[in-house]
């Protein structure tokens, strides 16, 4: 069954994605949303895509995004976003692939007191690193944020000239060490000595202008992982790195 999605159906998603982040248009022009700079084009999320933010992905795939959606912003004109989106057509049954496909594997082991549905969805956990997802589902949230960003960008500041699409994707190996590096040297790195800190409140640690790191290997876009080696040989063969955290890179168009 085909539905047709109108731009209104779709802006008051794109609103409560950004909400979350606490930015207003103006701040967008500077620093995207949850990241820190690395220089004028270049963006890097502050930490690991929390449990929040793969949320928003999860609940947007079932009723919004799709893959026909992403392909016809790829055309997208600047701030031009009424004519260019116009009406969207959603396959119920591709979304529901979609949705099936980015649920969180619940087959890990994380405590005695905390099994992976809580720390999924318990409001304690929220800014905590997503776990249980492979780095191919990283990759399509990458997709999913810049075409959120882009719509949202497009709408708010189409009559700025300073407007321009961005994208998001996972680092290299090689940038992860640099921005490590130039963090560090900035005073800005925080690292954390826990694997998964799930008494720590890391709300309040977001909220803090630092790049923060974790005791855990991280996707990249290659095949070798950032920290591969703190990925132990039984959580390779158990769980095909199911531990494995990801941030994304923002690059903006220049």
């Amino acid at each position: 069954m085909l539905v047709r999605v109108i731009f209104m159906r779709i802006f008051p998603t794109i609103l409560i994605l950004f909400i979350s982040f606490s930015i207003h248009a103006q701040k967008l022009l500077e620093t995207p949303p949850g990241t820190l700079r690395i220089n004028d084009s270049v963006f890097m999320d502050k930490g690991p895509v929390d449990n929040l933010m793969y949320l928003e992905f999860t609940n947007s795939v079932q009723e919004l995004w799709s893959y026909a959606l992403h392909d016809s912003l790829k055309s997208l004109e600047l701030g031009n976003i009424d004519r260019s989106l116009g009406t969207h057509s959603l396959n119920e049954n591709q979304n529901k692939e979609i949705y099936d496909r980015v649920t969180i594997a619940q087959n890990l082991e994380l405590s005695k007191e905390v099994d992976i549905s809580t720390y999924f969805n318990h409001p304690k956990y929220r800014y905590h690193p997503v776990i249980g997802i492979s780095k191919d589902l990283a990759e399509l949230f990458c997709e999913w944020r810049t075409d959120l960003v882009n719509l949202r960008w497009s709408k708010e500041l189409k009559d700025s000239q300073n407007y321009k699409k961005i994208k998001y994707r996972l680092p290299t190996l090689k940038e992860y060490m640099l921005a490590k590096d130039y963090f560090e040297k900035n005073y800005k790195l925080l690292e954390i000595d826990e694997r998964l800190p799930l008494k720590i409140d890391l709300k309040e640690l977001r909220n803090q202008d630092k790049f923060i790191l974790f005791n855990n290997s991280e996707f990249t876009s290659r095949d070798q992982n950032f920290r591969e080696e703190l990925i132990t040989s039984d959580q390779a063969n158990q769980t095909e790195e199911k531990y494995v955290f990801f941030r994304c890179i923002c690059e903006v168009e220049k």
